[in-house]
């Protein structure tokens, strides 16, 4: 018993050592557009699904974060297949997020549970304006004043989700590029 405690301890040291974090700015306790994070919910329900929402956070502060982000997902071709679409801005003081996704899912139905996997593709503008920027040192080497700078990236992202009307069991994976 104690070898395997001792191997399931190393082994989470041994993950922790290799494992980075980066927090997205449309992911919360309460994510509204679940096939953003996970493509396998896409057309997942029996209408059309289209949300937008809209969160501005520390009001009163310069700067603040503010995040808006729109998306449809339904079902095609007698339900078997799921199209979607997202696009959203993330702003906090000088730096910018603007993304833009279109996912797809296929889907099999089964007498008392529903199998899906799905597939997307995202891509991104980070953009950084260093003359709203206010630095400690005059001068500071790493900035430049007055320039805007921006990155485009695409990313996909791939799932699969097991679910009816009592559970669903999902596994997304994000940033597979």
């Amino acid at each position: 018993m104690k070898m395997l405690r001792n191997t399931i301890l190393l082994f989470c040291i041994l993950l922790s050592v290799s494992v980075s974090a980066q927090q997205m700015p449309e992911y919360t306790q309460f994510p509204s557009l679940l096939f953003q994070i996970n493509p396998a919910y896409t057309g997942t329900k029996g209408t059309v699904d289209a949300r937008a929402n809209y969160r501005k956070q520390w009001m009163g502060f310069s700067g603040a974060p503010v995040t808006q982000f729109v998306g449809a997902h339904s079902r095609l071709l007698k339900g078997r297949v799921g199209i979607g679409a997202t696009m959203y801005k993330d702003q906090i003081g000088p730096l910018q997020m603007f993304d833009y996704g279109f996912s797809a899912a296929y889907h099999l139905r089964f007498p008392d549970v529903e199998f899906s996997a799905g597939i997307g593709i995202r891509f991104n503008k980070y953009t950084i304006n260093s003359g709203e920027m206010t630095t400690h040192w005059e001068g500071d080497p790493a900035i430049t004043p007055g320039i805007t700078e921006f990155d485009k990236t695409k990313n996909a992202v791939a799932g699969l989700l097991l679910y009816n009307d009592r559970f669903h069991f999902g596994l997304g994976v994000m940033n597979v590029m």
